[in-house]
């Protein structure tokens, strides 16, 4: 055999040799390269850094979890969620721990009234008819003037106790719901979450102020439905969901 056909011969085979040995991997490559550290073929990475030409070139890495371009907290990619505060707020303040104290205060105060104006019908009882020149006239004005300083000085102290429970309350609703929004956001690895009222929820009617005003306290007009968690707070918290 010349040796010209023998080279040939031999090429071909090595060529017959090769696709029969690319078959086989093609085969079987799959599950080796998979086996790799769980990355794909169509993975890109692992990487130290990805970086972005342009005007101004930006390296992006991996910081804690987070996509970050700078070595600031600023500089990052952080998760956002919202939350309907006032939804929460409203259902909170309605479990029975909030309102029974509520109404323990408003029972007290309509007792306190009651005694105020008990003191107002015995001085009426006692004065009802009394006239211009009866010498009980000094007497009566200043009993009726004493019951009317008491009440006011009254009026002001009950409204001043209303005031502190409703602060006290809003106060240690907001911190359990924050607490709970803390709960969620970790759970769910969220970053931030703002507070929100969704659009759809009616505006404030009958005053032209207070709606231009809940207009101005909604800032978020349109966001994806899956970024609402309010749901999520109130499971964590047992209250209602409707």
């Amino acid at each position: 055999m010349r040796s010209r056909e023998r080279l040939v011969l031999l090429t071909l085979l090595g060529l017959t040799v090769g696709v029969n040995l690319f078959t086989l991997l093609g085969r079987t490559g799959s599950p080796a390269v998979a086996s790799n550290g769980g990355f794909r073929l169509d993975d890109l990475g692992p990487a130290d850094r990805l970086l972005l030409r342009g005007e101004r070139e930006l390296a992006v890495r991996n910081a804690d979890g987070r996509m970050a371009w700078s070595d600031n907290e600023h500089g990052r990619a952080y998760s956002m969620a919202f939350v309907d505060v006032n939804d929460v707020l409203v259902k909170l303040m309605e479990t029975d721990g909030y309102k029974n104290d509520r109404e323990k205060l408003t029972e007290t105060v309509q007792a306190e009234e009651k005694e105020w104006l008990a003191k107002r019908d015995a001085l009426q009882g006692k004065y009802g008819n009394i006239t211009p020149d009866d010498p009980r006239m000094e007497q009566a004005r200043a009993e009726f003037g004493a019951w009317q300083a008491g009440v006011q000085q009254w009026q002001q102290d009950a409204q001043n106790r209303v005031n502190t429970m409703a602060i006290e309350q809003l106060k240690k609703a907001y911190a359990e719901i924050v607490t709970a929004v803390d709960v969620v956001a970790d759970k769910r690895g969220i970053d931030i979450v703002f507070r929100f009222t969704p659009g759809d929820e009616p505006l404030t009617e009958g005053i032209s102020g207070q709606t231009m005003l809940d207009i101005r306290l909604r800032p978020v007009v349109r966001a994806p439905k899956g970024l609402d968690i309010t749901v999520d707070v109130l499971e964590e918290m047992s209250l209602p969901v409707e």
